[in-house]
C-alpha cells in the first residue's frame, strides 16, 4: 500500500508512464470532455416498453476504482499491450499474470490474472481478453500472442449478471475479426 489515493497511482503508474493522452481518472466531476460516446442503460425496474436511459454523466466513482478510468480504445489497447509484454510488470509478475487455469467445462477458455484467454479459431492461437463495464458502457481489448490487437466498445450496458448475449456477441465478433487477420 502506498498511502495514495487510487487516482494518484493510476496517473503516475499508468497514464503518465505510458503517455495515455486520452485517459483520465476523474474523481468528482461526472462530465465527459472531448469526443465520447453517450452511455445508455435499462433501469432494473420498469413497466411497459423497455426504456433506455442516458447515463453519460453518471459519476463513475460509485463503482470505486473498478470503473473510474475514462479512456479511448487506443489507450486501452496500449495499456493491455504494456501489461502483456512486460513493460508495466516485472518478469516474475508478467509470468504470474500469464499463468493460466482452465475454465471448468469449457476446453477453449482459460483464465490468467484479470484475463480470459480464448483459443482462437484455426491457427489464431491464444487471444488474451480483458473486458470492463460500468453502467451504460462495455469495453474489451483483445491481444493475440503475436501482438495483433482489437478493441471494442458498446454504449449500452445494464450491469446485469450474466451480462447477456450482446456482450458475448460483441466479444466473439472481435475474436473472429482479430483471428481473420
Amino acid at each position: 500500500m502506498t498511502g495514495n489515493e487510487p487516482a494518484v497511482e493510476v496517473q503516475t503508474r499508468l497514464i503518465d508512464r505510458l503517455g495515455l493522452t486520452g485517459t483520465s481518472y476523474p474523481t468528482s466531476d461526472p462530465k465527459l470532455y472531448g469526443n465520447h460516446v453517450r452511455g445508455y442503460a435499462v433501469p432494473l425496474y420498469y413497466w411497459g416498453e423497455r426504456p433506455y436511459v442516458d447515463v453519460t454523466t453518471l459519476n463513475v466513482q460509485f463503482s470505486g476504482a473498478a470503473g473510474a478510468m475514462v479512456s479511448t480504445l487506443d489507450d486501452l489497447a496500449a495499456l493491455h499491450e504494456a501489461l502483456l509484454d512486460g513493460t508495466l510488470l516485472s518478469p516474475a509478475m508478467t509470468d504470474q499474470l500469464k499463468t493460466l487455469v482452465p475454465y471448468p467445462d469449457q476446453a477453449n477458455l482459460s483464465f490468467g490474472l484479470a484475463h480470459e484467454v480464448v483459443n482462437g479459431p484455426g491457427a489464431c492461437g491464444k487471444v488474451w481478453t480483458k473486458g470492463g463495464a460500468v453502467y451504460g458502457y462495455y469495453t474489451a481489448v483483445l491481444t493475440r500472442e503475436d501482438g495483433a490487437q482489437a478493441a471494442v466498445a458498446t454504449n449500452q450496458y445494464n450491469m446485469a449478471c450474466p451480462a447477456g448475449a450482446g456482450v458475448a456477441n460483441l466479444t466473439n465478433a472481435a475474436i473472429d475479426a482479430l483471428c481473420a487477420l
